[in-house]
């Protein structure tokens, strides 16, 4: 059994697709039929049936799934154990989309100066902020920006609070405001966020407490995706304001009376070994951050 095998199986359980799965992992479609095909036959069970062109899992897929996730999540944080130990000076940092624009490069000027030696390096991951809880959790990552704090064995600290803005077309009626009460877009179509993100998770939280059942026309996972929905006006959004979004024909207008914020967390491993370098970065960021109460957006 090779970990190929395992990571087939594993986009082909996400995907139920084998042409989606197969461009996910690069392969060609045989390919990955092969390694389908070469799995079942070593376990001795059927994994996937067919119906027409879509396939769904067997009792024996669903079993198995949770197993050949740890399998691969195990070898993976042992590739990557190995790589840190050849490389003891690389900080591998995590972060959401929204932050890569104008925040991440401004901590650099932050980070101690010894890590400007040849010898030190950075790894830097982008992903939604459940996925970097788990990369922390299974020590693919030194360090995260996410405004998700929360998971077994996971420090934090708080770093900023993040802005959210009503985004609405130039052509649209309020367009022209630059603040509006969150009960004039009651009656409006939106584009939001993917439901189970933890930003739409505070925007739910808000539209619901003002008793708004938003008329949801368009959900996507990134921000760039929702303001060319709306700059086509199709709806309305809530998101922050990062610097590609200008190139929109959009309207950035704040909320009165009910302003939507998140905080953003610095988060880590909490039993990890945490090397020097990092903690004195950690240290770096803390001092700094904690004697600036900032808003940014």
């Amino acid at each position: 059994m090779r970990i190929h095998q395992l990571k087939c199986f594993i986009t082909l359980t996400q995907t139920l697709h084998y042409t989606e799965a197969a461009n996910q992992l690069y392969v060609s479609q045989p390919s990955l039929s092969y390694a389908i095909k070469e799995l079942e036959n070593e376990l001795g069970v059927k994994l996937f049936e067919k119906h027409g062109k879509t396939i769904s899992m067997t009792k024996f897929a669903k079993a198995f799934l949770p197993f050949a996730q740890t399998a691969v999540d195990s070898l993976q944080a042992g590739a990557l154990k190995l790589k840190d130990m050849m490389n003891p000076l690389n900080l591998r940092l995590g972060y959401i989309f929204s932050l890569s624009y104008d925040f991440l490069p401004s901590i650099f000027s932050l980070l101690p100066t010894h890590t400007l030696n040849d010898n030190f390096t950075f790894s830097f991951y982008q992903g939604q902020s459940e996925e970097l809880i788990h990369e922390i959790q299974q020590d693919k990552l030194d360090l995260a920006f996410s405004p998700n704090f929360e998971g077994d064995n996971i420090s934090s600290f708080p770093i900023f609070s993040q802005e959210i803005f009503l985004v609405v077309p130039k052509t649209h009626k309020l367009a022209s405001k630059k603040e509006v009460q969150i009960s004039e877009i009651k009656d409006e179509k939106f584009a939001l966020i993917k439901s189970g993100t933890h930003l739409r998770h505070v925007i739910d939280k808000v539209l619901d407490e003002n008793d708004i059942d938003p008329n949801i026309v368009f959900e996507a996972e990134e921000c760039n995706s929702i303001a060319s929905y709306v700059a086509s006006d199709f709806g309305i959004s809530l998101i922050p304001r990062i610097p590609p979004l200008v190139q929109y024909n959009l309207s950035f207008l704040r909320l009165i009376n009910n302003p939507i914020n998140r905080t953003i967390y610095l988060v880590w491993k909490t039993d990890s070994g945490i090397k020097p370098i990092i903690e004195q970065i950690q240290n770096s960021l803390k001092d700094h951050f904690g004697s600036h109460q900032i808003k940014y957006n």
